[in-house]
């Protein structure tokens, strides 16, 4: 079995220009813009106001440069670096001391609340894709600032910033744009003083802090409660993937379970209620993992817990019985076969010599071929018009 650091794996140091700055840039494979200056990060570092006392959070802090750009103007000040992303997380950490930083700190999280409440005068948000999360970052940004504070929001065109700059217009009164780059623009709000009207969707389960968008499912004769927060891939419901998944997995009476990119936990908690012996739910979303701690905790699973991880866990080989997975094999917008590859090699890796790889997919992705390359046989277990579930033994 070939062990090498495949590409995804490497961890890369940048040196790179944000505005009139020099700095170190700490990525890998699976961020967006890993190996560039984020357009949103550069717009942000010439419009965001930093006085010595500033206290900042930084939501979608990616690898950490804008925090590491921002840092050195409130030095007797402090910034949160902020993700949903546990990769970007990790960069983050080793960007900020890349570049000596000791003002930030990067929050292990999923949220800022309640512990930052009325904390920050500023927070900074690279808008993501996903419309919920952002709206669930707004009304973070929202409860974190005190009155008087200011937000900072940028992000791209082609990814639905205009929405997302509606939705901030909305729910702090106005939202001017200020500024466009590259296919980006940035807007600016005020947190006003006192209490407001915010809008419906601020009180949505799943966007608005504290709450969780609860639902259930039945499969295989068996009925789950379910929890998701908005930024996790079908937070509110159980997909037509994940369904035939679960129609098609063989019974893990006895075994050690993996769900790989367990979203909110619907395939890893189904494993553990059918007799799997011990059951690990991972991703790299901590949005995600807190979904499925929540899931797993609501139908009392005491053999199954849920952690964040960059692809598989840092796990000895051959631990695992039985790997399932619902890939996250995406970055943006785009297929990435090369993470794919990676995830698939390690999870050759990480199965018993006799275990299986069971995954689904959408029927235009042809992941037989990547299996076929490291698994001796690649069965095709299930299928419809959208999606098949593969076996690799």
């Amino acid at each position: 079995m070939d062990v090498r650091i495949r590409p995804y794996e490497q961890v890369h140091t940048l040196s790179v220009q944000l505005g009139s700055q020099a700095l170190k840039l700490v990525t890998k494979p699976g961020l967006p813009y890993w190996d560039a200056v984020r357009p949103a990060d550069a717009l942000l570092e010439a419009a965001v106001q930093v006085n010595a006392h500033s206290r900042l959070l930084v939501l979608g802090c990616g690898a950490g440069l804008l925090g590491a750009a921002l840092a050195p103007r409130a030095s007797q000040g402090h910034l949160l670096l902020a993700d949903t992303s546990y990769i970007a997380l990790e960069m983050a950490r080793r960007t900020l001391a890349a570049n000596g930083i000791v003002n930030a700190q990067v929050l292990d999280t999923p949220s800022a609340l309640p512990t930052h409440a009325n904390a920050c005068d500023a927070v900074v948000i690279v808008a993501p894709p996903d419309r919920k999360l952002a709206r669930r970052w707004l009304v973070e940004a929202w409860y974190v600032l005190e009155a008087g504070g200011t937000l900072w929001l940028a992000g791209a065109n082609d990814q639905g910033v205009r929405s997302v700059i509606a939705d901030a217009a909305a729910l702090f009164g106005a939202a001017p744009v200020i500024a466009y780059q590259q296919g980006h623009r940035l807007a600016q709000a005020q947190r006003g003083a006192g209490t407001t009207s915010l809008p419906a969707w601020a009180s949505t389960p799943g966007i608005a802090p504290g709450t969780w968008r609860e639902f259930t499912i039945e499969a295989r004769g068996q009925q789950l409660q379910v929890c998701g927060l908005a930024g996790v891939f079908a937070h509110d419901r159980l997909d037509d993937g994940t369904r035939l998944l679960l129609e098609a997995m063989p019974a893990p009476h006895g075994a050690r379970v993996l769900d790989l990119g367990c979203g909110t936990g619907i395939i890893g908690a189904l494993a553990a209620r059918l007799g799997a012996a011990q059951t690990e739910l991972v991703d790299a979303n901590l949005l995600a993992v807190a979904s499925a701690s929540a899931t797993l905790a609501r139908n009392t699973m005491g053999n199954a817990r849920a952690y964040a991880a960059d692809g598989m866990p840092a796990a000895p080989a051959h631990s695992y019985d039985i790997v399932l997975s619902n890939p996250p094999f995406h970055i943006g917008k785009a297929i990435d076969y090369e993470v794919a590859q990676a995830f698939i090699a390690q999870t050759r890796q990480a199965l018993q010599p006799k275990g299986q790889f069971i995954l689904v997919a959408n029927q235009f992705l042809r992941y037989d071929q990547l299996l076929a390359t490291l698994f001796n046989k690649v069965t095709c277990l299930a299928q419809t018009s959208s999606f098949r579930v593969w076996r690799a033994d």
